[in-house]
């Protein structure tokens, strides 16, 4: 299995940041390694867009959106599953609180 990992909502020591309550990681994960089959394809769509990586923050709803045909036919063709994890920051300090206190064994 390999897995691609994302994050959004990080904010390091600033725990309680109320702009950011939840942290959310997006995880692709496939049984194959994409960085070697999906490559060509990869290649052929960042030379399309004119950029060196693939990333929503730079790329844009618009220009996204463009490619969902494209990227669904990689996800059927490689079986790429997409899952969005996502934990409340202030929860998960209470319960790593009550881990650290309570459950040491």
């Amino acid at each position: 299995m390999h897995f691609y990992v994302d994050e959004t909502g990080q904010t390091g020591r600033n725990l309680f940041d109320k702009t950011q309550p939840v942290l959310s990681y997006g995880v692709l994960s496939s049984d194959a390694n994409l960085d070697k089959v999906a490559e060509a394809d990869l290649a052929v769509i960042r030379k399309t867009l004119g950029v060196q990586r693939l990333h929503a923050a730079e790329l844009g709803l618009h220009r996204l959106s463009d490619l969902v045909d494209t990227l669904l036919v990689l996800q059927k063709k490689h079986r790429i599953r997409f899952d969005i994890w996502q934990v409340v920051k202030r929860d998960h300090a209470i319960i790593s609180f009550f881990d650290q206190v309570f459950d040491q064994g």
